[in-house]
C-alpha cells in the first residue's frame, strides 16, 4: 500500500492553515487589572495572566496561592482571611476584636469608657437647657399651683 503524502495547504488546496504561522509574533499585553496588581505587589517578569501572578506569588512567598484567590483579590470580590495568604498578598494581618458601638475603638478593658462622651453631650445640652430655662420654670410653677395659667414668654 502506498501512503499518500500529506499535502501542505497551498493555492489549490481546500485545507486552511491552523494556528499561527511560524515566526509570526503576536504581541500580548496584560489587562489593566493584572498590570495594577503587578504594580501593587511589586512583581517582576513576564506576567500576563492571573495564573502567572499566582505562580510568582507562590515562588516568592513559598505559600500556595491559587489563581482564583488572585482573581477574587484583584476584582475586590473578597480578601482572604488566612494570615499566610494575607501575608503573600501584602495585606496587613487582622484579628477579630469587638469594638465599641459608640466610639468605634476597640475596648482595652472590661470597663471601657468612651473618653469624654458625657462631657461632650453635657456641653451640647447646656446651651439648650439655658435657653429653655424660663419655660421649665413656668412648668414647675404651674405644677405647684394647678389652677394657675401658663404665661407666654
Amino acid at each position: 500500500m502506498i501512503r499518500s503524502k500529506k499535502t501542505e495547504p497551498g493555492t489549490d488546496s481546500k485545507k486552511r492553515p491552523r494556528g499561527r504561522l511560524k515566526g509570526h509574533r503576536i504581541t500580548v499585553q496584560p489587562s489593566n487589572v493584572i498590570s495594577g496588581l503587578v504594580d501593587r505587589l511589586g512583581l517582576t517578569g513576564a506576567i500576563l495572566t492571573f495564573q502567572d501572578v499566582a505562580d510568582s506569588l507562590t515562588a516568592r512567598s513559598g505559600i500556595q496561592v491559587t489563581r482564583g484567590t488572585v482573581w477574587r483579590f484583584a476584582n475586590k470580590e473578597k480578601e482572604p482571611h488566612k494570615a499566610n495568604l494575607r501575608a503573600a498578598l501584602g495585606l496587613p494581618v487582622t484579628v477579630p476584636v469587638a469594638v465599641c458601638p459608640d466610639c468605634g475603638q476597640p475596648p482595652l478593658s472590661k470597663r471601657h469608657k468612651c473618653g469624654d462622651k458625657f462631657e461632650r453631650n453635657a456641653a451640647e445640652y447646656d446651651p439648650w437647657r439655658a435657653a429653655q430655662m424660663p419655660h421649665i420654670l413656668d412648668i414647675l410653677n404651674w405644677a405647684e399651683t394647678p389652677n394657675a395659667p401658663l404665661t407666654d414668654s
